[in-house]
């Protein structure tokens, strides 16, 4: 069953193509996503290719460089200003980060392995959730294993270009993801300490040069952003970044906040993860290994414990931080079941699977109602209404803000304000044919003059969208 390497990736194209591509656009965005598309229509509107703005501002709150806005904007530039737009770069950048995986460990590792590392890499869920998403996750994954791969083909033997590949890829990850990009050189120098060859590498020009050809790929950004804004975008830029990493954000995670999101979504792989660690391990152990044994499964760990270890100890531990581990997890995962005495059949059991899961999500809705699920499905009756208003601002509660803001800019293309320090209830009461947009559970708990003084314009079961009569409800 699926012998050659020809059928093989077919395979896997033909799974990943229905996995990631379809019903992509059925589902409406979440919140976070749609403050990324949001970001990157207005940015299209404005021919805009340097600037991240929102709401017709200059915008570093989310302390992403531009490569993720560059990748949205060919979205929405191809398939328009919705959700298939918002979503169609990651998915593709998923797609190829499959596809990139099976060439990657085909070379280094085993067909056998590449197959099926790329198989788990697709159905792994929380990967498979940021490829139908309109974050940057994904396309930050494939640069770090871009990266990471073009060293190991550097220091394989494979030609000096590579080191330079390797400081070019690990430099579009700073620019897509910022900070987060550099632990490339983090995997990348605890290789070289343990397999021993940190001093050589360090003599290498070629290996220095290449590590120095990322600051070509990120400074001139940096540098343009620095000069044209000044303390706004070093202050509110950088300065969010280092608090995300030190603390200062005012926003908490528990310890375990990574470690609970590993075991929740890598089913049904994690058993055999922890097996191939514990393999890894003792390979790397065993004087009965190799030296490119050892430099192959050392590389796995180090990919896989660097990210980890300095993400579990950042004062910020986003859970989709972690996705570049993803990638040597399922590979070490791929290696436990080649080592299985009966390992055909363990391909062709991963094979059926892979193809009935794929026909399940041709057929039925799966994708979107499992992976995509968004904020806004129930508001979509709404924001009809508040386009014919326009561009009357539409007025929401402070609370949720930052969630009624993004689905009605991008969405209704409404300029949004938040109601005033006194609550939305004295705000309806002080203010004559204003616009709201509020929970129904916040409306029921108004004063009953606040309620007279409102003319419902439009309600769904749980949202009110409304204007404001005055005192007197005229």
């Amino acid at each position: 069953m699926l012998t050659s390497t020809k059928a093989r990736l077919l395979f896997i194209l033909a799974v990943c193509g229905i996995m990631y591509f379809n019903r992509l656009g059925a589902a409406t965005l979440i919140f976070d996503d749609a403050f990324y598309a949001q970001k990157a229509k207005e940015m299209l509107r404005a021919d805009n290719w340097l600037v991240p703005v929102y709401a017709g501002k200059a915008d570093f709150q989310d302390g992403k460089p531009i490569f993720h806005y560059w990748a949205q904007m060919a979205g929405a530039g191809i398939f328009g200003s919705g959700n298939l737009g918002a979503r169609s770069a990651q998915a593709l950048f998923g797609f190829v980060g499959v596809i990139f995986l099976f060439f990657f460990a085909r070379r280094f590792y085993s067909e056998p392995v590449a197959f099926m590392a790329s198989l788990i890499l697709a159905f792994t869920q929380q990967y498979l959730h940021h490829a139908r998403s309109a974050q940057p996750d994904v396309l930050f994954t494939l640069f770090f294993t871009a990266a990471v791969a073009a060293y190991y083909a550097a220091v394989s033997g494979r030609g000096k270009i590579y080191y330079y590949l390797t400081g070019i890829a690990a430099g579009c990850a700073v620019m897509t993801r910022n900070v987060p990009g550099l632990l490339v050189f983090g995997v990348i120098g605890a290789h070289a300490v343990l397999t021993g060859g940190l001093s050589s590498r360090m003599r290498d020009k070629h290996f220095i040069l290449g590590a120095m050809s990322s600051i070509v790929v990120i400074l001139p950004w940096f540098v343009f952003m620095t000069l044209r804004f000044g303390g706004e975008f070093t202050e509110n830029y950088i300065g969010r970044v280092a608090a995300i990493g030190v603390g200062g954000t005012g926003i908490y995670t528990p310890w375990h906040t990574i470690i609970v999101r590993i075991i929740e979504n890598y089913w049904p792989w994690l058993p055999f993860l922890a097996m191939g660690i514990y393999k890894e391990i003792r390979l790397v152990l065993s004087p009965l290994s190799s030296k490119e044994e050892k430099s192959g499964s050392l590389l796995l760990l180090m990919w896989i414990a660097v990210p980890f270890a300095v993400f579990q100890a950042a004062s910020v531990r986003g859970s989709q931080y972690i996705m570049p581990i993803y990638v040597p997890f399922a590979v070490v995962t791929a290696r436990v079941f080649d080592g299985f005495r009966n390992n055909e059949r363990w391909m062709k059991g991963l094979v059926a699977v892979s193809a009935l899961a794929a026909v399940l999500y041709l057929f039925l809705p799966l994708a979107p109602n499992t992976l995509d699920v968004g904020h806004y499905g129930e508001l979509k009756g709404l924001f009809g209404h508040v386009r014919e208003v326009s561009p009357a601002p539409v007025a929401v509660p402070v609370e949720d803000y930052w969630y009624f803001s993004n689905g009605l800019r991008f969405y209704a293309d409404a300029e949004v304000s938040a109601a005033s320090a006194g609550g939305i209830g004295s705000d309806i009461l002080s203010s004559r044919g204003k616009y709201y947009l509020m929970r129904s559970r916040d409306f029921a708990v108004l004063t009953q003059n606040a309620r007279r003084s409102s003319k419902i314009i439009a309600r769904t079961d749980n949202f009110i969208f409304l204007k404001s009569a005055g005192k007197n409800g005229r």
